[in-house]
């Protein structure tokens, strides 16, 4: 069986695909995220929570282009991740420090006018060599 191969034409055409998704809220998820997932170093709660800010990183982070976002800090607050609904407050607190302690995540307290801030950290650098 003959493989096609990608034209330029099949390029940009899957380029303005990927464009028009981010466009309707469709973010990437970096693929070691789920190898994390897979090799049972992320419990379910901080796969999610980490999925969950990975969105708003990429809604909020400053910068034009997702490589540019990746490592910028972002505010939100507790409240605001609670309700996606996905995670309880409590799993939410206990998810976060398991992030923070791994070294997936940094974090700084928010306090009566200014909400938490958040940046996600280098998820690659837990890939086997």
């Amino acid at each position: 069986m003959a493989t096609k191969v990608k034209t330029a034409d099949d390029r940009r055409t899957s380029e303005l695909k990927r464009k028009e998704g981010l466009k309707k809220g469709h973010f990437t998820v970096p693929h070691c995220l789920f190898w994390l997932s897979t090799e049972k170093l992320l419990r379910k709660s901080e796969f999610v929570l980490l999925v969950i800010l990975l969105h708003l990183e990429n809604k909020y982070a400053p910068g034009k282009t997702i490589k540019a976002k990746r490592g910028q800090w972002f505010f939100h607050s507790n409240e605001q991740i609670c309700s996606y609904k996905v995670i309880s407050e409590a799993t939410f607190m206990e998810a976060r420090a398991g992030l923070i302690h791994k070294g997936l995540i940094e974090f700084d307290k928010g306090h009566t006018d200014v909400s938490s801030r958040y940046r996600i950290l280098d998820i690659e650098g837990f890939l086997p060599e």
